[in-house]
């Protein structure tokens, strides 16, 4: 391949590593619900 090829192929290549290596690893989820504001039960009858 000349060198003029790998000028523009280097960065390229590089770019897409960096962008495979970024996020989370492992199985992707969904955080847990945050609970309803809980009074105490005299406050909720009024």
């Amino acid at each position: 391949m000349p060198r003029r090829a790998w000028l523009r192929v280097a960065p390229l290549a590089m770019a897409v590593m960096l962008l495979a290596a970024c996020g989370q690893k492992g199985p992707l989820y969904l955080p847990d619900p945050e609970p309803a504001d809980q009074r105490p039960a005299a406050e909720q009858e009024t």
